[in-house]
């Protein structure tokens, strides 16, 4: 039985859902509401997803379906460790802010030994650095998925297929 459907959708979901409120100025209209906490949330959850699809992703290579497109293969399962990268460093920097706002007591007397990790952070979630990472990431999933869909379905299936397909193999 392949999982691997199953682990993919909330992720890519709640992904770009994260790259729409990284992108969007959001806080601007609405000061109120905890963006931070927000995008912290689901830059986290779906990159956790990921790592779910990327270990059921590997269970479903082994199908006769995958054999059948081995260098389609091979590039989805590069732009599904790209995408889980970007996406990663961006929740390993959220999560080090939040750890250093609210929980620095956690730390005790290592909160100033370990300071530069919080200012490496910071330098991450600059808007002139989250929001290239952000589409960055976003294009790669975007890409791992029209190459999913290649595996499963064709590079005919739709007009992203074809293009993701055009621009690889053409």
């Amino acid at each position: 039985m392949n999982l691997h459907p199953a682990f993919v959708h909330l992720p890519i979901g709640l992904l770009t859902l994260y790259v729409l409120f990284e992108v969007v100025p959001f806080g601007r209209w609405y000061p109120r509401a905890a963006w931070e906490d927000i995008k912290f949330f689901l830059v986290a959850v779906g990159g956790l997803g990921l790592l779910a699809a990327l270990a059921t992703g590997q269970l479903a290579e082994s199908s006769t379906m995958a054999r059948a497109a081995r260098n389609v293969l091979r590039l989805h399962k590069n732009f599904a460790g790209l995408s889980t990268a970007i996406f990663g460093i961006l929740a390993a920097a959220y999560l080090i802010r939040w750890i250093f706002e609210k929980h620095a007591d956690l730390l005790g007397p290592f909160a100033a030994d370990f300071s530069f990790v919080r200012d490496a952070a910071n330098v991450v979630l600059k808007r002139r650095i989250a929001v290239p990472m952000a589409l960055a990431g976003f294009i790669a999933l975007s890409i791992t998925g029209a190459l999913g869909g290649i595996i499963v379905y064709g590079q005919n299936v739709d007009f992203m297929t074809k293009f993701v397909y055009s621009l690889f193999f053409h």
